[in-house]
């Protein structure tokens, strides 16, 4: 009930923030992703519907990743995650937006077949941050580029032994193309 108060008021605020100029776009982003563990980087594609007035936005965000996070007697252990996320975006200059929001992550472990336990899929509340700007390339296109960090904790607690602790925190650099309609 409360998270459901939350984005409502989320909506409502922009809504309410939102002028005659007020609009909706959507597009994709390619983004470039640094986890602390393991240290390496990975890329994760996805697409946002945004919902834009002068000043206040809101972005639903939906992206897919895969990541190698260990082996089991030298078969890959992989971890595939598709945070859904929804952010709340200031423009205190047309062009550059500050945001905040929360997201449901998903994340499966991908475990080898002679692993005798079966894939582990968790969900976490996450929160992030970031910054970024939009550039109008024509009329109702725009390229968008911001950073973004992410906090989460995802447990697996019966894998543990297995694949050890996994520090779900990470850091995303975005860029992307948006259509206005």
């Amino acid at each position: 009930m409360r998270r459901q108060s939350v984005i409502w008021a989320l909506v409502i605020l922009v809504l309410a923030g939102s002028s005659q100029a007020s609009q909706f776009g959507l597009g994709g982003k390619f983004s470039a992703v640094r986890n602390p563990d393991p240290q390496e980087n990975t890329t994760m594609v996805g697409g946002m519907a945004r919902l834009r007035g002068q000043f206040l936005g809101l972005e639903a965000d939906l992206g897919y990743r895969k990541q190698r996070i260990g082996r089991f007697q030298g078969d890959p252990v992989d971890l595939k995650t598709w945070p859904v996320t929804l952010s709340a975006l200031l423009y205190p200059l047309p062009t550059i937006y500050g945001l905040a929001g929360f997201g449901w992550h998903n994340a499966t472990v991908d475990l080898p077949d002679r692993v005798p336990f079966d894939n582990r899929t968790e969900t976490k509340l996450g929160y992030h941050v970031g910054a970024g700007l939009e550039v109008p390339l024509a009329p109702r296109l725009g390229f968008i580029g911001d950073a973004r960090f992410y906090f989460l904790d995802y447990e697996f607690a019966e894998l543990r032994d297995l694949i050890g602790d996994v520090d779900a925190d990470y850091f995303t650099l975005n860029f992307g193309a948006i259509v206005y309609f």
